[in-house]
This record gives structure tokens, sequence and C-alpha cells, in this order.
């Protein structure tokens, strides 16, 4: 079976676009909807390259980070970056699983 690089990075940033609702709606950082209805992605594909990118309306940063009048929400940056872990957590648990197949079936 063939990888599909495009199928797995839009699986991804589904996947990732709901958790930042959830943390959204978890914080109660919801008046209008709007920060909620803007949360979006794009994957785009340069040669052999991709890249995946997250948006929001422009004050969502406000939110998500603080300001000195509000705390920090939280729901964005550290989302993505906390999918981005366990994502890479999980590759290097089944690589290493599948090297120690290779071992002990030897």
């Amino acid at each position: 079976m063939k990888f599909n690089m495009d199928k797995f990075l839009k699986g991804f940033g589904e996947g990732t676009k709901k958790k930042i609702i959830a943390k959204i709606i978890k914080e109660k950082a919801i008046k209008t909807g709007n920060l909620k209805n803007s949360i979006s992605y794009n994957v785009k594909k340069s040669g052999s390259s991709y890249v995946i990118e997250f948006s929001m309306i422009d004050y969502g940063h406000y939110v998500d980070e603080g300001t000195r009048y509000i705390r920090p929400r939280e729901f964005f940056d550290k989302v993505i970056t906390d999918t981005i872990d366990d994502l890479f957590d999980k590759i290097m648990d089944e690589a290493l699983e599948l090297e120690l197949e290779k071992i002990f079936k030897q």
C-alpha cells in the first residue's frame, strides 16, 4: 500500500482543527463564534515538499496568547505543537517496534 501524503496531511489538519475548536469551547473563548468558525488549515505542495498552515481571525492571537487584560487561552499554538509532538512520538514508537520485530525474527 502506497503512502498518500496529501490524504495524511488533510487528516492531520482536520484532526488538529477539531482539537483547536474543542479547546476554544473548553476555555469558553466564544462570544460570537467568529473565532471558532475562522479556524482553518491549508496544505500546499511545492515539488516534493509539503507545508500545512493553520490560520484564524486576526484577534485570535490575542485570545490565544493573552494580553495584560485577559489571560492566555492557549488553544492555537500549543494545541498544534502538542499534536505534532504526539504524532512524532507515535511514529517513533511504531518505528522502534518494527525494528525490534526485525531483530527478534532473525
